[in-house]
């Protein structure tokens, strides 16, 4: 057991606290014990792959807000295309009070993970002889640079207090002891409302959805069958300040585009050429356009299932028969290809829905989706395969 243990420092303690006795009171609090169903019992090799591993899970968020404290002081934007030891790195960095020691050790461990490329700049002991370049996954770290996407602000938007928090809430969530999403119960709001009040934090939440539909939006356009609606008008639900709609209408000028979104959104703004824009609220069939098709990028993934049925029925009210709703939404695995080592095509939705259920949303899978348009009045037609992991075209047609 000494010898498993080794592996990892931290491991040690994870021993000690496992043969705790008020732990394993606590853990019986949680769930009965079933007397005739036997533990899964492993053998000693198990164990000396099984403890290195799930470790390497628990420790996770030691590199996430190492990451965060890098990013946030701005060391990318220093180091840039250099290798610098880290008094160099210190002596260029804006924040005066940077304790130089901390830093190095965050930079260790993001090396570690191939965020950095740790080398030696001289022999002596001190902290002169740890020297950091930016590695490939790093150089995206840096803000402001020509033609190259920057996920500095994934980093703060995923990392900041509020983010962090929602997550401390989650075990309350899943156990049913709190009665709000993560997010209202860490931050008192729901999502979006409290990025209305909090400019920062919105900040970083715009910033990182222009990376996240600046790389979609060329799969879109190219995947999106937006030559077969030649002649139809396409509404574009929660289009924001209408980037999408204008960009089909650059390509595609024979389709009428429109967007709608909450009058707070679209009123501040002004349409692109070629764009209607439309204020009203998705819930309100009132305010809802007619259209030949509906079209949503994002969008349904934010509403549990009953709210999700309720937009549906009311864009299924402003369509013609055989008119059609497009998603372009992540797409789940079906049950059993949850394993270790998929392809990101199957993981990164995965990893979405525990995002969504975090704000109350939740991604969904074939099935669920047609469940969705049943209930909505709706048909699954197809899901088109498209050429990037966030997102897959589902589209439904209004039944006759």
């Amino acid at each position: 057991a000494e010898a498993i243990f080794a592996q990892a420092s931290s491991v040690c303690w994870a021993a000690s606290v496992f043969h705790s006795a008020p732990l394993r009171a606590q853990h019986h609090t949680m769930a009965a014990p079933q007397a005739d169903t036997p533990k899964k019992i492993l053998t000693e090799e198990q164990v000396s792959e099984a403890v290195p591993w799930l470790v390497n899970v628990l420790e996770g968020h030691f590199t996430v807000q190492c990451l965060h404290a890098v990013v946030k002081l701005g060391v990318p934007d220093v180091v840039r295309d250099r290798t610098m030891n880290v008094e160099q790195i210190v002596s260029e960095l804006s924040c005066d009070s940077v304790r130089p020691e901390a830093l190095q050790r965050c930079l260790r461990i993001l090396a570690l993970k191939g965020i950095f490329v740790e080398s030696r700049a001289d022999e002596g002991p001190g902290l002169s002889s740890f020297a950091y370049s930016l590695s490939t996954a790093g150089a995206l770290l840096q803000t402001g640079v020509h033609g190259q996407p920057s996920l500095a602000a994934g980093v703060m938007h995923h990392a900041e207090a509020p983010h962090w928090r929602s997550w401390g809430e989650l075990p309350n969530y899943v156990s049913g002891i709190t009665t709000e999403e993560p997010w209202h119960s860490a931050n008192g709001d729901h999502v979006f409302d409290f990025y209305g009040k909090n400019r920062e934090s919105e900040g970083y939440f715009h910033e990182h959805m222009k990376f996240v539909s600046q790389a979609e939006l060329p799969v879109i356009l190219e995947s999106g069958g937006w030559a077969d609606l030649s002649g139809k008008t396409v509404v574009d639900v929660g289009g924001n300040t209408g980037v999408l709609m204008a960009a089909v209408k650059e390509r595609f000028p024979e389709v009428t585009c429109m967007t709608f979104d909450l009058p707070g959104v679209v009123g501040k703004a002004t349409p692109p050429a070629g764009v209607t824009f439309v204020s009203g609220d998705i819930f309100d069939v009132s305010t809802i356009p007619k259209a030949d098709v509906f079209f949503m990028k994002h969008f349904l993934h934010d509403f549990a299932d009953q709210q999700s049925i309720d937009l549906l029925k009311n864009c299924c009210a402003q369509l013609p028969d055989g008119g059609r709703v497009h998603l372009a939404e992540a797409l789940l695995p079906d049950p059993g290809q949850a394993v270790p080592g998929v392809p990101v095509k199957l993981a990164a939705p995965i990893h979405m829905d525990v995002h969504m259920m975090n704000i109350n949303g939740k991604e969904r899978t074939r099935a669920q989706f047609a469940a969705l348009a049943e209930s909505s009045g709706l048909t699954l037609l197809e899901i088109r395969d498209l050429a990037m992991p966030s997102i897959q075209l589902i589209i439904m047609e209004k039944q006759a």
